[in-house]
């Protein structure tokens, strides 16, 4: 989604010899499911987010992360709520899941760097983040720790994914590019050109790789 430090999901691709454009199918493929003239169509502004769905018992399933586990918890406490692994497309080459993650940085103005990148580096060995894991039951971010989670009846399945799991975004400011996304989305549904507000959002997402 990103090449030589520019976005790059509005373009097309070729594989095997034949052009396509996985961006431009993406963006389609998910907008028709609130276009009311598709087939797919069977989503409004007007319903409910999926988590309130789900929890509702609306839902038979919904997409999440597995700190989102505890929210629909407790949000449906009668409800046996139970893990899968994400779909994959049919046909895909290999295994691909979205990453999400938190990472500990230290302020440049800050007048403790020394003491905060200490703590950082003790807390991240190896002996550390295996008590905080197991602790508090979260996927692990370093591979020593991965076999051993796979085994494990809840962590299994989040754990499986860390080693194929992607981030795509390399900029500076991730939560504008979250808003050009939704942006875009709006645009296509109001009936601006697929294309053209793929092109427009990737130009976006270009500004905010420029280092401030």
């Amino acid at each position: 989604m990103m090449t030589g430090g520019s976005a790059s999901f509005q373009k097309p691709i070729s594989v095997q010899g034949e052009s396509y454009s996985p961006g431009l199918d993406a963006l389609r493929f998910y907008t028709d499911f609130a276009n009311p003239s598709k087939e797919t169509y069977s989503w409004s502004a007007d319903q409910i987010n999926a988590r309130e769905a789900f929890a509702a018992g609306k839902l038979g399933f919904v997409f999440g992360y597995w700190r989102d586990l505890p929210n629909l918890k407790a949000m449906a406490p009668k409800i046996r709520i139970g893990l899968a692994n994400f779909p994959q497309i049919e046909g895909s080459f290999q295994t691909s899941y979205y990453a999400n993650y938190f990472i500990e940085t230290v302020l440049k103005q800050s007048t403790h760097q020394t003491e905060a990148w200490d703590l950082i580096q003790f807390i991240t060995t190896p002996a550390e983040a295996k008590k905080y894991l197991e602790s508090a039951k979260q996927p692990t971010a370093q591979r020593e720790f991965v076999t051993a989670q796979i085994a494990d009846e809840d962590l299994g399945i989040p754990a499986a994914q860390v080693l194929t799991a992607k981030t795509w975004y390399r900029g500076y400011d991730f939560t504008s590019t979250q808003s050009v996304f939704q942006d875009m989305i709006k645009q296509v549904l109001v009936g601006t050109p697929i294309d053209q507000a793929l092109s427009a959002a990737a130009e976006r997402v270009t500004q905010t790789m420029r280092k401030p």
